[in-house]
Parts: structure tokens; C-alpha cells; sequence
């Protein structure tokens, strides 16, 4: 996988993105970029359109980043990564949460806030 950091204004949303983001998702993924950066890269073709990342990538603009992690989808075809698109963000819907790990964090974090 190659990595680089490139200038958000030559990134652009995919137009055929299935996933959609509403202000609530974007305000969320930015406060996660704001308290925490940029922890994954967004996946892009060499055309610069986002193939997963996408809410990232608008959550990244609406804070004014110039930069962001990109990793170059080489090697594929667009059939590979628009199913690759589809299944990392399907993925993690799927998955269930440990409640009682979950409300120990929760707690660690509260008392951390204190």
C-alpha cells in the first residue's frame, strides 16, 4: 500500500458513493478528526476520487484541513474497489457491541473527564 499526504483540494467525493452523510455523521467524524487526527488514510483512485472515506474526507473540509492521508487504490479494478467501498462501510454495521467491555471504557472515559 502507498501512502501520501496530498492537498484535500485535489481530492473529490465519488459520485457513485452508496454511503450517504448527514450533518450529524459529519459533525461526529470531525469531532473525532479534532480530538484524535487523522488515524486511517482515505482510499483514493489515481484520479484523486475517494473510493472509501468519503464522510472523512467532507468532515476534513468543513474543518478547514488542507491535508489529508491518502492511500492509493493501485492495482484494482474500479469493479474491486467499488465492492471494496461497499464492504468497508457494511462491515462494521454487522458487527455487535461487548456491553459489558463497552460500559467499562465508558466508565474509564467519564472518570478520566472529571
Amino acid at each position: 500500500m502507498v501512502m501520501e499526504l496530498v492537498p484535500i483540494d485535489t481530492l473529490r467525493e465519488d459520485p457513485n458513493n452508496v454511503r450517504l452523510h448527514d450533518e450529524r455523521s459529519i459533525a461526529t467524524i470531525a469531532l473525532s478528526l479534532r480530538e484524535f487526527g487523522q488515524r486511517k488514510p482515505v482510499v483514493a483512485d489515481r484520479e484523486c476520487v475517494v473510493r472509501a472515506g468519503n464522510g472523512l474526507l467532507l468532515a476534513a473540509r468543513a474543518l478547514g484541513w488542507r491535508d489529508l492521508w491518502v492511500a492509493w487504490a493501485d492495482g484494482v479494478t474500479d469493479e474491486q474497489i467499488s465492492s471494496y467501498s461497499i464492504i468497508d462501510n457494511q462491515s462494521s454495521l454487522l458487527s455487535s457491541w461487548d456491553f459489558p467491555k463497552l460500559a467499562e471504557s465508558l466508565r474509564g472515559m467519564e472518570s478520566e473527564m472529571r
